[in-house]
């Protein structure tokens, strides 16, 4: 009889196959097949579902382009399109929501947008010279950008803005000017609004060696070019300034700000638009010595710190004339700030004054000061206005206080004046009430007064009304009183104006910010 010991049956035992565990390894192994089954579906799905997608797209880009096909907007004829975009584009420069060149309020310029609607846009966009022909460009950063003006631009003539901050460096200077030189003669309106006066000398001495046969248009806009530790110009800026003007015989348009040069001949160039803002300096050079070289200049505006001083200035020519006062006037009464203006500026054929001053009491002590004195006589002055733009300036704490004089009939200098406006001022029912309702004056004040155009925040109704009333009382009916929204649109106001409607009065209501972009613009 034989005998197995232990060793040979688990021997044995080990050789035998566990059907349990072979049938769990074949569902294993199975699973594992159907798995990369599934993962197989699921990559041709997402293929299907990408090629879908893709072709949906397609369909539905195919449908948009037959629809914009039919719309009447992109099926005009491309003469048209072009016509209105230029004009779009000259619209969107000069609206109530741009400054300077139009281009500082402006997020996205026009051509830019109008480039991006759709193909057949921004074919015509890139194939129209003149809509890249305003543009800003920075000396830091810019180069791409000016690239792309210049030739797009082809031969059209140009408005630049160039602006330089303290962290330009010598080499973006440099850089940038190799770009517009060989352009320079297509330039038609130059603005260096430059923060560092070195720079400024840099750039206008280049100037000096190249035509610019085209500029009609040149603005500074450089404070720090005058230098206030030695109190006086540095001439070096003014040199290079005349040298360049020699090469501009079509210049018609000049805006300093910082820079009043008076060694230049002005009398040679056709410079008929003048804008000066003066710095905060008891050294700055005399208005006196510059602007009689003007003679041909039709509109003037004066930024001023201080009042004019020295002899009077006899401008014939000039028909529009801007006064803004960058400083609230501590003392009217004393300092005559206005006044002195009014009297050294001799403007026999004036059509259009405006003044940006802060309070109705400066007005007041305007009219009071004329009034009793012998000053020219406005034959052709036909719109007066004085406005307040509350960013310029500082309000006053307190409401100044003017003298009311016994009498006041010597003169009467603004009779030929037609329209008449005061905006956005302090104390406006104390300027009206002396100006409409004072019996010193002997002779109504404005007596060919057209229109009147009014806003305050304190403008009062019983206030109005007594000027409409007194005024048709003694026969100086105003025939249209212009009111702004905001007036129209306070509490009580809009009864009060139908009924002054249903009086026979004729009220017309106007937006403030359109009313200051036509102020800025020289229209009433």
């Amino acid at each position: 009889m034989s005998c197995r010991t232990p060793s040979s049956s688990n021997s044995l035992h080990s050789q035998t196959v566990d059907p349990e565990l072979e049938e769990l390894t074949r569902l294993a192994e199975q699973l594992q097949v159907e798995e990369a089954d599934l993962l197989a579906q699921e990559r041709n799905i997402t293929t299907q579902l990408v090629q879908n997608q893709t072709a949906l797209v397609q369909l539905q880009t195919h449908l948009s382009n037959l629809q914009n096909a039919r719309s009447v907007a992109l099926s005009l004829p491309v003469s048209i399109a072009t016509r209105i975009f230029v004009l779009s584009l000259e619209l969107s420069l000069r609206g109530p929501y741009t400054s300077g060149n139009g281009r500082q309020k402006m997020k996205i310029p026009f051509e830019h947008s109008i480039s991006h609607v759709s193909k057949k846009w921004r074919e015509i966009a890139l194939g129209t010279p003149s809509l890249w022909t305003w543009f800003n460009a920075s000396v830091s950063g810019s180069a791409d950008k000016l690239k792309a003006y210049l030739a797009r631009s082809q031969d059209q003539l140009l408005a630049l803005r160039l602006v330089s901050s303290q962290k330009a460096t010598q080499d973006e200077l440099v850089g940038v000017w190799r770009l517009l030189t060989p352009h320079a003669h297509r330039l038609r309106s130059l603005i260096l609004d430059f923060s560092s006066a070195s720079q400024l000398m840099v750039i206008l001495s280049w100037m000096s060696v190249i035509p610019l046969p085209h500029l009609v248009h040149f603005a500074i806009e450089c404070p720090n070019a005058y230098d206030d530790t030695l109190g006086s110009l540095q001439w070096s800026y003014v040199r290079s300034f005349a040298y360049f003007l020699r090469d501009a015989p079509s210049l018609q348009s000049l805006e300093l700000n910082g820079i009043l040069p008076q060694c230049i001949p002005w009398e040679i160039y056709p410079i008929n638009k003048l804008r000066l803002r003066l710095p905060q300096n008891e050294f700055m050079l005399s208005l006196n010595l510059v602007l009689p070289s003007f003679a041909s200049v039709t509109n003037l505006t004066l930024e001023l710190y201080q009042a004019l001083d020295g002899v009077s200035i006899v401008l014939p020519n000039l028909l529009v004339l801007k006064l803004v006062y960058n400083r609230p006037i501590s003392n009217l009464s004393t300092d005559h700030s206005l006044f002195r203006a009014f009297s050294k500026l001799i403007t026999p054929n004036v059509k259009f004054i405006d003044i940006r001053c802060q309070s109705g009491i400066h007005a007041a002590n305007l009219f009071m000061l004329m009034s009793n004195s012998v000053s020219q006589n406005y034959h052709h002055l036909q719109f007066l206005s004085f406005s307040y733009e509350p960013s310029a300036f500082v309000e006053d704490r307190a409401p100044l206080a003017y003298r009311e004089p016994g009498v006041l009939d010597v003169s009467n200098p603004f009779e030929y004046v037609e329209h008449l406006a005061f905006v956005n001022l302090v104390d406006t029912n104390a300027l009206l009430a002396h100006v409409f309702l004072n019996p010193a004056y002997n002779v109504p004040r404005f007596p060919r007064l057209h229109t009147l155009t009014l806003e305050g925040k304190d403008l009062a109704r019983d206030v109005t009304f007594d000027i409409l009333t007194s005024r048709n009382t003694i026969g100086y009916e105003i025939a249209e009183l212009r009111l702004s929204s905001e007036f129209a649109d306070a509490e009580g106001n809009e009864e009060c104006i139908e009924e002054w409607v249903e009086l026979g009065f004729d009220i017309r209501i106007f937006d403030v910010q359109d009313f200051m972009h036509a102020l800025d613009n020289g229209a009433n």
